[in-house]
């Protein structure tokens, strides 16, 4: 599947926006084989599905991470804060994830 996103591609530039988010709806089919199939993307993927598997998430790349500290609450308002200056939504559903995290259990 490819998707092709140069319809956008005016909206986001005329925002002068760093970010973008872009979200859609595909049809009912196994996620995790989708997942597997964006295993030569080399940076960090997720995949997220609820119980029931009638909602699943997934995701390519990374714009900020964190790590443990007395102060990361500060650190993660002040990004949140910038981040959202610079952040242009590109969905036809106001419903669609902005941002996404978890929190890694093997480090």
């Amino acid at each position: 599947m490819k998707i092709n996103l140069s319809n956008w591609k005016e909206k986001v530039s005329s925002t002068e926006k760093a970010y973008f988010s872009y979200s859609y709806e595909l049809p009912s089919q196994e996620f995790g084989q989708l997942f597997a199939k964006t295993s030569d993307y080399r940076g960090a993927r997720f995949f997220w599905q609820t119980p029931d598997r009638h909602l699943s998430y997934i995701g390519l790349g990374t714009v900020k991470q964190f790590f443990n500290a007395e102060t990361e609450f500060e650190a993660i308002e002040r990004f949140k804060n910038e981040f959202f200056k610079s952040f242009c939504m590109v969905s036809k559903r106001k419903e669609a994830p902005i941002l996404f995290g978890g929190f890694p259990f093997d480090r």
